[in-house]
């Protein structure tokens, strides 16, 4: 038998043919005939777990054991189309880790719109030495958060593995990983709900992530009540701010992460995608917006739900109802901040000065 066939069918025996005459060699290779057999017979026994799960087959085939990774340096990284004008060559800091990009775009969503509409294209300042290395983003439902994100973390694959990127212009440092931890789905077979599934994702990240990872949690905490929610959130992005070192983009609609920037200026920066309302509505109507998608420094102060429920052509009587109800938790949660402020600058003044307080609160 040729070598050639021996190597490429990973025929250990005929490549060893002269030593099987001995006893305990010999046995060895009857042994591993028995162990071949058991493997078929399992192999057997998956292919019809797959085909009652519904599961595709996931088969590979290593040689001599051996998995084999060959780095080929792409000669022709350089030579790319001549149409290709809104793309640029990435710069590589390994010393540094960061991104900054100059109008980055998201790639798929710009090919598949066909130049039809005009894709609004986003800067990123990130670095874990310079400026801040947590950005929380907020803003309106539908108002371009999660495609934002998602086309930050493709510019940093795409950098990652010597592509040209969707920008004018982009920096970034070396990362070890992009941990990501977006969407809403459950998993049946496993007996896991949606919030299990989500907390079993955001888990994982905070165990793996390292100083070098860039780390995107999307509205994290929604899957549950909202105090809770709060509190997951809360905690999960303090985590990050304080035991961490990685790059974090975080999106929330709970205005409470937005107090993470007064605490850690130096570290975490607010950001929300803009929008213009129209004023031109009764009261008790749901606010009309338009979405600009352009990424601004600031947090959001509402999230504009009642929005998405009338693009969906929720009834006008059911939405009239609902944005009555939004006013009133809106104006309770506001005289709950304000008191909150009160009973705080009552105890941190003077015996003096108690009534000014008092009086200024009364009239804000």
């Amino acid at each position: 038998m040729s070598k050639i066939y021996i190597f490429r069918d990973n025929d250990m025996p005929n490549l060893f043919v002269d030593d099987l005459e001995d006893e305990s060699v010999s046995s060895v290779y009857a042994t591993k005939e028995n162990i071949n057999e058991i493997l078929r017979e399992i192999q057997d026994h998956r292919k019809e777990v797959r085909i009652a799960l519904r599961q595709p087959g996931l088969n590979y085939t290593t040689v001599l054991q051996t998995e084999f990774l060959i780095e080929v340096k792409n000669t022709q990284l350089i030579s790319v189309p001549s149409d290709w004008t809104q793309i640029s060559r990435p710069q590589l800091d390994s010393e540094r880790v960061h991104i900054e990009i100059i109008q980055g775009r998201h790639p798929i969503i710009e090919a598949l719109s066909n130049g039809q509409d005009q894709y609004v294209p986003n800067d990123t300042n990130l670095s874990a030495g310079k400026g801040p290395r947590v950005m929380t983003v907020s803003g309106p439902n539908m108002g371009g958060k999660s495609s934002y994100i998602r086309q930050v973390a493709l510019i940093t694959i795409l950098a990652q593995i010597g592509s040209y990127v969707p920008a004018e212009s982009a920096s970034l440092g070396i990362f070890d990983a992009v941990h990501t931890r977006m969407g809403a789905s459950d998993d049946i077979f496993k007996g896991r709900s949606t919030f299990m599934v989500e907390l079993h994702e955001a888990s994982e990240i905070m165990s793996q992530a390292t100083n070098k990872s860039l780390v995107i949690l999307d509205e994290l905490g929604r899957g549950t009540s909202t105090h809770d929610g709060v509190a997951i959130a809360y905690a999960t992005l303090k985590h990050f701010i304080t035991r961490s070192g990685c790059l974090v983009m975080f999106v929330t609609h709970f205005p409470m992460m937005a107090e993470f920037q007064a605490q850690f200026p130096d570290v975490v920066r607010n950001y929300h995608m803009s929008f213009l309302v129209d004023e031109d509505h009764e009261e008790g109507d749901t606010d009309v917006l338009t979405f600009l998608y352009q990424l601004k420094e600031g947090a959001a102060s509402r999230s504009y739900g009642l929005n998405v429920a009338h693009l969906a052509q929720i009834p006008s009587d059911i939405l009239s109802v609902a944005a009555k109800k939004s006013q009133t938790f809106e104006k309770a949660l506001t005289e709950k901040k304000r008191l909150m402020v009160t009973f705080s600058s009552i105890f941190k003044a003077r015996s003096g000065e108690i009534k000014n307080v008092i009086s200024e609160s009364d009239n804000s």
